[in-house]
């Protein structure tokens, strides 16, 4: 199985697993994804990075480690993103 290289916390999440299984493959796809979207969203928006942080009241760093996968985030953050961005939750959620 090929190491993604899409941030540290991605790079540790891989190297630490020493059982690769389904499950944790479909996992680590899913907040790739995530990712993604949230990315997009920001951009789909018109917003750099610093734009998306004054509004949240965060530094520019902590939108740019979200994206890259170096920092998670909680359901109440993906909310406050979802709201900046204007997206519904569930453009987050589903696959």
């Amino acid at each position: 199985m090929k190491c993604h290289t899409g941030g540290v916390a991605e790079l540790v999440y891989r190297t630490c697993l020493e059982n690769k299984s389904p499950a944790r493959d479909r996992e680590f796809e899913s907040h790739r994804l995530r990712r993604k979207k949230l990315r997009r969203a920001r951009l789909e928006a018109n917003l750099t990075q610093v734009e998306a942080g004054k509004r949240l009241k965060k530094p520019q760093a902590y939108l740019s480690k979200i994206e890259r996968g170096e920092r998670g985030i909680d359901a109440v953050e993906l909310g406050e993103l979802a709201k900046v961005y204007r997206k519904p939750l569930d453009y987050f959620i589903k696959q």
